[in-house]
C-alpha cells in the first residue's frame, strides 16, 4: 500500500540528532489509528492517521505529517470478512 511518500520527503523526516522515535499504534475492529513520536529532549507528534472501515466498502486511509504540513488520504477497495 502506497501513501505517496517520496525518498525526498522520508531523508526530510530523518531525525538530524539521532533522536528516538517511537511509533504508537490503537487497533480496533474495524480501524487503526497510529502516531509517530519523535524525542530530542521534548517529546513532538511527527505524522499520524488512521484506517477506518477495515473490511467493509470505504475503507481509506488518512495520514498527516506534521513537519511538512501535508496531509492526504487514499482510498482502498473493502470487503466482508469472512
Amino acid at each position: 500500500m502506497a501513501i505517496g511518500l517520496t525518498m525526498t520527503h522520508v531523508r526530510r523526516m530523518k531525525p538530524a540528532k539521532r533522536a528516538h522515535t517511537l511509533l504508537a499504534v490503537n487497533g480496533g475492529s474495524s480501524s487503526i489509528r497510529f502516531a509517530l513520536f519523535e524525542s530530542g529532549g521534548r517529546i513532538a507528534r511527527i505524522l499520524d492517521g488512521k484506517v477506518d472501515r477495515i473490511g467493509l466498502p470505504g475503507t481509506r486511509l488518512e495520514y498527516r505529517d506534521l513537519i511538512l504540513g501535508r496531509k492526504g488520504a487514499v482510498r482502498m477497495p473493502g470487503a466482508p470478512v469472512d
